[in-house]
């Protein structure tokens, strides 16, 4: 937990509820398709406000601008977080340009106090956790060389007292003993944590979230709600937390305000309503929608895999066991550390899986099992130390990635590698063929999105959706798909569950984390 002194923080009087943020009249469209139509919002100090949506409600466009990532094209933000209000008014004049102090930045807002966190955590992962705090202190000598050239004894004292701060805090993370790791050598809800504390070293006060809990399994969510807890009870902060169907309970649990969009308007909800809510209440967890979703006559079967992981089987009647995907004895490392596979009394045993044609194989596994390691080794992206991966009997295992790609085994990471330069029309056209469209199954009429519109306008969900379309319809004997579910909106869930169920001649392996809503590991 983050302790009460620590300079990164900075607790206010309980019975304080000042206003912080203030947004009137906020709009913003792409290619003539209204996204915020007129969003009047406050936010106040302590305040933990979930923010619900379905995909391309305008979400992540919100965040955008609240956050200096992009500029609306009208409205009013107000911001009283520090001494000196700032007020920014769009649209913006040309002359207010010319003035270098006087632009809409995200670096300008963070230095009112407005943090934000992303799915993808963004930590310099090749720096490691003390230099990924101690970047985030603000007001740090080293901005202003002069600075360093006119008192360097000053300079030096400063890093010493910084570097000694961040290490308390890390401390306080459970990750004192990590504190020389580079950030790609600790688990995603290590990650996450640092992420968290970057936000708060840098003294932001409004702290914007983007699905926090995606991605975790069990033990890492309640790590992560811990911390969010204590972060807008003990310190005050003021959390706006976007999150993905399944986690919206666990949010609603410590939330204040629930905030909704729709149609391009921001409606104020109380908890209880949100609860009562059909959309929240009826939600399901992943292991009922597969049950659902695979029909009455599925035949459904677990295994345990070494480490706590499950491993899933979905076969319909009359499906054939012919191995189509076939791994044995596994083993790769990223560095000396071992990724796939398992390590007991010094003997390393291999990874051995089998799918079948016709088969949708879900592996559940926790976080820091290897899942991605695996994927990136089947996909010839990291290289396998010993074992042997065979598709239809044809050895992969000294093939390059676009040679595997080619005997028919695709790879769709959990992030989207999208083009952000190209239209939708382009990117369809390079990724899966001219015959094959965005789908919009079930969107409004006014949130059809035109093959014009820019990939980098879209929303999380929207791109989410995208890249998955295009993988569905790439020809391949073996589809790997490193949590799809991630992003999008109970419907979205609901229309991709189904389109994944096998058939006769292909097969599919799905990874997610071992979280609440999936079981127990």
């Amino acid at each position: 937990m983050l302790p009460s002194e620590s300079p990164c923080l900075h607790d206010s009087d309980e019975s304080s509820n000042r206003v912080l943020m203030q947004v009137t009249g906020l709009r913003k469209s792409f290619g003539g398709q209204v996204i915020l139509d007129g969003v009047d919002l406050e936010l106040r100090e302590g305040e933990v406000v979930l923010l619900r949506g379905e995909n391309g409600s305008g979400k992540t466009t919100l965040l955008n601008i609240l956050t200096g990532n992009m500029e609306p094209d009208a409205g009013e933000i107000n911001l009283f977080v520090n001494s000196h209000p700032e007020h920014f008014r769009f649209p913006r004049r040309w002359w207010q340009d010319m003035n270098p102090w006087d632009h809409f930045t995200p670096e300008r807002v963070a230095s009112e106090g407005v943090g934000r966190t992303w799915q993808d955590t963004r930590l310099f992962g090749s720096q490691t956790l003390l230099d990924n705090l101690a970047v985030a202190s603000p007001d740090q000598p080293g901005e202003k060389p002069w600075r360093i050239l006119a008192r360097p004894r000053c300079w030096h004292a400063s890093e010493a007292q910084n570097q000694q701060s961040v290490q308390t805090l890390l401390d306080t993370l459970g990750l004192g003993d990590r504190s020389i790791s580079s950030a790609d050598m600790i688990s995603l809800g290590q990650t996450k944590r640092i992420a968290f504390a970057r936000c708060a070293r840098a003294n932001s006060k409004i702290i914007f979230l983007d699905e926090p809990l995606g991605g975790l399994d069990q033990k890492g969510t309640a790590s992560i709600i811990a911390l969010l807890r204590e972060l807008a009870a003990a310190h005050r902060l003021t959390l706006v937390i976007v999150e993905h169907v399944f986690n919206i309970p666990l949010i609603l649990d410590f939330s204040t305000t629930v905030w909704t969009l729709a149609n391009g308007h921001l409606t104020r909800e109380t908890i209880a309503e949100a609860k009562a809510d059909p959309s929240v209440r009826d939600t399901h967890d992943m292991s009922s929608t597969i049950r659902q979703l695979a029909g009455p006559d599925a035949i459904i079967t677990e295994e345990s895999l070494p480490r706590g992981a499950i491993l899933t089987r979905v076969t319909q009647p009359g499906t054939t066991r012919e191995p189509l995907l076939t791994i044995k004895g596994l083993v790769a490392r990223r560095g000396r550390r071992l990724v796939v596979g398992e390590e007991q009394q010094g003997q390393t045993t291999g990874l051995d899986l089998t799918i079948h044609k016709g088969e949708l194989v879900f592996l559940q596994a926790p976080n820091g099992w290897g899942k991605t390691s695996l994927l990136d080794t089947l996909a010839g992206v990291l290289p396998s130390e010993k074992g042997s991966i065979e598709l239809s009997g044809k050895s992969l295992t000294h093939l390059s990635t676009w040679e595997r790609r080619h005997n028919g085994l695709a790879v769709i990471p959990a992030y989207d590698n999208v083009f952000n330069s190209l239209t939708i029309g382009e990117y369809q056209r390079i990724s899966a063929g001219p015959n094959r469209r965005f789908d919009q199954k079930g969107a409004p009429e006014n949130q059809k999105i035109s093959k014009s519109r820019m990939v980098s306008s879209l929303s999380g969900g929207e791109r989410k959706r995208l890249v998955l379309n295009a993988a569905h319809g790439q020809d391949a004997k073996v589809k790997i798909w490193d949590e799809p579910f991630s992003s999008l909106d109970a419907a979205s869930v609901a229309n991709l569950a189904g389109e994944l169920l096998p058939q006769a001649q292909t097969a599919g392996l799905i990874l997610i984390p071992s979280m609440h809503q999936f079981g127990e590991a």
